[in-house]
């Protein structure tokens, strides 16, 4: 697995988190995982207003952004 969170510009951090297992199924849907990493990411994108996109390859890639505050408390 790998986590990374960087600054997109003065505004916006991005937290990227990827795996290299088999990918998700083709009929995957994040609002109704519930699955325990998963259901941090909802949890995080609830508290600080962001959105969480996935992108499904060989492997799950999640994206979200955070604005202000909260992109400072995932650097801090």
């Amino acid at each position: 697995m790998h986590v990374e969170v960087r600054r997109i510009d003065k505004d916006f951090h991005e937290l990227l988190v990827q795996d290299n297992g088999k990918g998700l199924p083709a009929d995957f849907d994040l609002k109704s995982s519930t699955s325990l990493g998963l259901m941090l990411v909802k949890k995080l994108n609830r508290q600080h207003h962001s959105e969480a996109k996935f992108k499904n390859n060989t492997h799950s890639v999640f994206r979200a952004l955070f604005k202000g505050s909260a992109a400072r408390m995932l650097v801090d």
